[in-house]
């Protein structure tokens, strides 16, 4: 019997990831099953393309592989997708279906709908993403359950919705998907989430180089985020808006009858942008979630209490992948394990350089290492 490999999602859109995974595994499977959701159990938000739509893009760019097949099961039959009916409907075709998925599913695999009749008809190939290591103990725990489990020899490349959604507001959307995808994002005005954020930058007169390094903490912070269950949406809004007012003086919004912090006028000059930053987001972009406003306020001093969300700020501005000082692959190794023990080492580095420099050390970036320690 034919071994064929079910690769499931939303694919809303297809990205290049999702793309070089397919590849990978046509060389691999003798047959490769490509199946869009219709809704994912695990997402209440409703996709922005049709089914039929992604169905047809997912075709085009899978074309020139022979052994791929792209499924409309899901999408015309099943109101949520849950992978057991699917599987029920595979195997009533007489095929024998192995499941794939990425290392970040392992660890919540067994709170699948009918997980055991998943173990007991299928097996697992199991691909390591960025950032997400494999969960072998999970793994081992599967197998003494009975599961069949392969790894696979490569690791997948990132490309989530979550980034199309960054790359889009930056008119980046090219470097994420396919470019029949691109151009299809372009011509119908799809994925534009932030553009209300990104729109503004050049208003604030933002330069160019502090758009890029914006773009690349926005990177950073999904990743941070997803490693370490926070809000991705916050994340990724507090990142947009961290370096909003740069280039804007303090007391240029209050004359223009802006509520700025007091303290902006007294704080060490480096750090003022913090709080024009937090006085843009709260009173022209309307940003009401008070977390994400504290995450601006404290994202390159730190402050006492901070939140996970406050420390995937800092860091993603921080680790950005524009970032070159000396160690600072090993300090992102470190962040994408433990968000407190990346944020202790980073802030020694940082004071370590401002008093190196005979700048002044802002009172609460004393009072986050305190609170670390």
């Amino acid at each position: 019997m034919k071994r064929t490999a079910l690769f499931g999602g939303s694919f809303d859109p297809l990205t290049k990831a999702h793309l070089d995974v397919i590849e990978k595994l046509s060389a691999i499977f003798d047959e490769v099953i490509v199946m869009p959701s219709k809704i994912s159990p695990f997402k209440t938000d409703v996709v922005a393309v049709d089914g039929c739509v992604r169905i047809a893009m997912i075709k085009e760019c899978c074309k020139h592989l022979k052994n791929v097949e792209v499924s409309d099961f899901e999408v015309n039959n099943l109101e949520v997708s849950y992978t057991y009916a699917t599987v029920e409907y595979l195997k009533g075709l007489d095929k024998d279906v192995t499941l794939v998925m990425g290392s970040d599913m392992i660890s919540t695999l067994y709170k699948w709908r009918k997980f055991d009749y998943l173990v007991a008809n299928v097996s697992f190939f199991f691909i390591q993403r960025p950032f997400f290591d494999m969960d072998y103990e999970k793994i081992n725990e599967y197998k003494n359950l009975g599961a069949k489990i392969e790894i696979a020899d490569f690791i997948g490349e990132e490309g989530s919705s979550s980034l199309l959604k960054v790359a889009v507001a930056f008119n980046k959307q090219s470097e994420i998907v396919p470019q029949i995808v691109a151009n299809y994002i372009c011509d119908n005005g799809l994925y534009k989430d932030y553009c209300y954020i990104t729109n503004l930058y050049e208003k604030f007169n933002m330069k160019q180089t502090r758009i890029e390094h914006t773009y690349r903490t926005a990177k950073m912070a999904i990743i941070l985020a997803k490693q370490h269950g926070v809000d991705v949406d916050k994340a990724i809004k507090s990142a947009l808006l961290h370096d909003i007012g740069k280039y804007v003086d303090a007391k240029t919004l209050i004359e223009q009858g802006i509520a700025v912090k007091i303290e902006a006028l007294t704080c060490p000059s480096p750090v003022q942008h913090c709080f024009t930053s937090e006085a843009i987001a709260r009173y022209i972009v309307k940003e009401q979630d008070e977390e994400v406003l504290r995450a601006i306020l404290n994202h390159t001093t730190g402050d006492r209490n901070m939140s996970d969300l406050e420390k995937v700020i800092f860091l993603a501005d921080y680790v950005e992948e524009g970032r070159t000082f000396d160690g600072v692959d090993e300090v992102r190794k470190i962040c994408y394990k433990s968000l407190d023990a990346g944020m202790k080492i980073s802030i020694e580095k940082t004071l370590s350089y401002v008093k190196s420099k005979g700048g002044e050390v802002d009172e609460r970036t004393l009072l986050a290492l305190a609170d670390l320690k």
